[in-house]
């Protein structure tokens, strides 16, 4: 939970394929930049913290309390999408068995997916929603929710994409 990244927001939506309308977007390379604000701390399972040193406790609050004042982190990355991906449902990412996705929102233009992990004494939750402006501009956003060992972190995510061309060159 502490960096949401392109793979996990397209991985969002890696359900089953009956449920999903194939979004309305050309295959190819498309560009996508991210916008990621966390706050809070991160859910670290009791059991990890358990094994920390007072000292390793220290510094990675210090770290976390550091982190937490920056400005929100943009990530600017390239990425193949293929017809067969659209069909399946973005499906770019491997899926966490640990996580249940529920599809709220499936059309050729909007899809939006609520997630419900819980591994380890750390659950997450929040909702995933793509929206595709036409068939060569997508915006996204997520917001995630982690609680764990005490600690609870909010991560909102925002983005863009925009389509490149129909070769993907070696960009997978």
């Amino acid at each position: 939970m502490h960096r949401i990244g392109i793979g996990l927001l397209l991985g969002a939506l890696a359900w089953a394929a009956d449920a999903v309308q194939p979004f309305n977007v050309k295959p190819g390379l498309w560009e996508v930049t991210v916008t990621t604000q966390m706050s809070g701390a991160p859910p670290i399972p009791p059991d990890v913290l358990a094994k920390m040193t007072p000292e390793q406790r220290a510094r990675l609050e210090a770290a976390m309390q550091a982190r937490g004042s920056q400005s929100p982190k943009n990530i600017v990355q390239k990425h193949c999408i293929k017809q067969e991906d659209l069909e399946k449902g973005l499906n770019m990412a491997d899926t966490n068995e640990n996580c249940k996705r529920t599809v709220a929102t499936s059309t050729g233009s909007k899809q939006e997916v609520k997630i419900a992990c819980e591994m380890s004494g750390v659950k997450v939750d929040g909702v995933v929603r793509f929206e595709a402006l036409d068939s060569e501009h997508v915006k996204f956003s997520a917001q995630m929710n982690g609680s764990g060992g005490g600690n609870t972190m909010t991560t909102n995510t925002s983005g863009t994409s925009k389509w490149l061309g129909a070769a993907c060159g070696d960009v997978k």
